[in-house]
């Protein structure tokens, strides 16, 4: 009605009037609007997911009794684990009245660069005073946030600190919104891709008790500027935080754990929920597995193995005719999708052998064995000392907790990929290059050649079981490759060291 009135007042010149707001806020469309993931919706089912949806549940609903401090809730997994898909689905689940009455605030900060909230924390970057600058840029993100779900415009006095804005922004919904009296929906800011905060440092604004001297991140500048006892939840895929210096300036902290791989099962669940209505959507039981491996359970992955290659066949539901047609289009897809830099080969190599062997993995800040030979090819971004939680970060592989196994996905490191990454690099004023691998990603992983992919489901059981004759004498040598690099001063490797867990 609204609408069809201001069309015909616009016909005969009257200026367009401003329309009313809501009665409350469509959480489906104020969701998919400030996420940069629209392709599912918040309905959709997700598999493997009870585990963080309980985790993060208990961390919002804990009860910090007798304390005045800030609540910082954090998550860091991978690029492509889902973690946008996973925010979608459980603050519509489980928060969609609080989001109906403007109580929540969520933000994807890669899309929200050019915003003036943003503009005016990374302005911090620079200053001599990053919480300033932090608080103005939260202030002015209450404020749109508030004069956007309610339509009213919001003084800039209101919105000058940060208690005052957290006040005006619970009195101006309650008061629109007519909370009903009794009702507990406390005000909470939801941070995706927090990364985007998370790895730009203050230049003027360091820590002085975990690691002193290293600069805070915006991010964490950012959390310290939520006046308590308020909460804020933080996902990305990197993120650095120290959290001993910033529980120390009045913060609880909670870590959530990563998102994990799907598991098998999972996987296939999944599929029916992504093609929810989509004509031709499905998996062909002859793929399901080797896709299932090749992506090593990472959902972005295997939605990929769903998108049309070779013009109109789909990789997952192509049948093993497709694994012909396809495989080479999805591999360098893969490979696009988690790109490896040169100064990463040493770090990326070991990730490769450990994820490929099983090997045991028993913390995630356990420093990766790599080449003695290849130190010198590191960045100075990463240097050495590099953990298997650093790996994750870089969107390497992911550290799987209840297995103690750092998983590599095999399909995004395929051999073209580790030739580009032997390159030549100035060392000590003199060119080196990389010019033995040791192993070759398909050594390991015989399927990663579209060779041999392309006699998926043709080959007889004598042929595959000839073709993993050698992979396992190469595994063997990466095991001992791995348990040397750990310990490159000692003139034996033990072989319990090599077999061990095999």
């Amino acid at each position: 009605m609204f609408d069809q009135l201001s069309e015909e007042l616009k016909k005969i010149g009257i200026p367009v009037i401003k329309k009313p707001p809501s009665l409350h806020v469509n959480a489906e469309e104020y969701l998919c609007k400030c996420l940069n993931n629209r392709k599912f919706p918040c309905s959709m089912p997700l598999q493997d997911r009870d585990d963080p949806s309980d985790e993060l549940t208990f961390f919002l609903e804990k009860d910090y009794k007798g304390s005045e401090k800030r609540c910082i809730i954090s998550c860091f997994s991978p690029r492509g684990s889902g973690k946008t898909q996973f925010i979608k689905h459980y603050f519509f689940k489980f928060h969609e009245e609080a989001i109906k009455h403007g109580r929540v605030i969520v933000r994807c900060c890669d899309n929200a660069l050019n915003a003036t909230w943003m503009q005016l924390v990374k302005a911090g970057e620079e200053g001599k005073q990053p919480l300033d600058h932090a608080t103005a840029g939260l202030c002015e993100l209450i404020r749109s946030h508030v004069q956007s779900v309610t339509g009213r415009d919001q003084k800039l006095s209101d919105y000058d600190d940060s208690d005052k804005a957290y006040a005006s922004w619970i009195r101006e919904t309650n008061s629109h919104f007519i909370i009903p009296v009794g009702v507990t929906m406390d005000p909470l800011i939801v941070l995706d891709t927090c990364e985007v905060l998370g790895e730009t440092d203050c230049k003027h604004h360091m820590h002085k008790r975990k690691r002193p001297g290293t600069p805070y991140t915006l991010l964490e500048v950012f959390c310290r500027a939520i006046p308590a006892p308020h909460k804020i939840f933080v996902i990305g895929c990197n993120a650095r935080m120290q959290y001993g210096d910033v529980a120390a300036t009045l913060a609880n902290i909670d870590k959530m754990q990563p998102l994990q791989p799907l598991s098998e099962e999972a996987h296939k669940n999944a599929v029916v929920s992504w093609g929810q209505g989509a004509k031709g959507w499905g998996i062909d039981e002859a793929v399901c597995k080797p896709i299932y491996h090749w992506a090593a359970g990472s959902p972005r992955l295997l939605i990929e193995s769903h998108s049309k290659f070779s013009g109109t066949m789909s990789f997952a539901n192509g049948s093993v005719k497709a694994v012909y047609r396809c495989f080479g289009e999805f591999q360098k897809r893969a490979s696009s999708l988690y790109p490896i830099l040169p100064e990463w080969l040493p770090y990326g190599v070991s990730c490769l052998l450990t994820s490929s062997t099983k090997v045991k993995v028993n913390n995630a800040d356990n420093c990766i064995p790599i080449n003695p030979d290849w130190k010198k090819f590191l960045g100075v971004s990463w240097g050495e000392g590099g953990t298997f939680r650093e790996a994750a970060g870089r969107s390497i592989g992911t550290y799987v907790l209840k297995d103690q196994l750092f998983v590599v996905p095999p399909i995004i490191f395929s051999d073209d990929v580790m030739k580009r990454l032997m390159v030549e690099k100035y060392v000590n004023g003199k060119m080196e290059r990389v010019d033995n691998a040791l192993i070759m990603p398909s050594q390991l992983h015989p399927y990663l050649s579209s060779e041999a992919a392309a006699q998926l489901g043709r080959s007889s059981p004598t042929e595959r079981g000839n073709l993993f004759e050698k992979p396992f004498v190469y595994a063997v040598y990466a095991r001992y490759l791995l348990a040397y690099w750990e310990r490159p001063d000692s003139k034996w490797v033990p072989l319990p060291k090599v077999f061990d867990g095999a």
